[in-house]
C-alpha cells in the first residue's frame, strides 16, 4: 500500500483536520510537486475508498517577528462534521467512539 503521510487517530482528525508533522513535510510536498511558502493555501482533492472530497492544505502564517525558529505548520483541513470527517469518523469507529466518550468525562 502506497501513502503520503501517516497520522494517528485522533479528535481533531475525526472531525475537521490535522497538521502534517515537520518531518514528513518535505516528502509530503516532494510527492505533490509542488510546495507552499508561509501563509498560503491550496484547495486539493483527498480520495478515499473510491470517494473524492475537498479540502484545503495550508502553510500557517506564522510571525516570523516573533517565533523566529518555529517550524512551519501544515495543515489539512476540512469542513467541521462534513462528508470527509463522517467517511472517517465511519471507517474508525471504534476510535471515534473512544474519544466521544473521553471528551464527555
Amino acid at each position: 500500500m502506497n501513502y503520503l503521510l501517516k497520522k494517528d487517530v485522533n479528535w481533531a482528525m475525526l472531525t475537521e483536520g490535522f497538521s502534517v508533522v515537520h518531518s514528513q513535510q518535505q516528502i509530503f510536498f516532494s510527492a505533490l510537486q509542488f510546495d507552499l511558502k508561509r501563509g498560503e493555501k491550496r484547495n486539493i482533492k483527498i480520495i478515499l475508498e473510491s470517494d473524492e472530497f475537498d479540502a484545503v492544505l495550508s502553510n500557517m502564517n506564522i510571525k516570523q517577528e516573533r517565533f523566529q525558529d518555529h517550524c512551519d505548520i501544515v495543515r489539512i483541513q476540512y469542513p467541521k462534521n462534513g462528508k470527509l470527517a463522517e467517511k472517517l469518523q465511519g471507517i474508525f469507529y471504534q476510535s471515534y467512539q473512544y474519544c466521544q466518550n473521553a471528551r464527555k468525562t
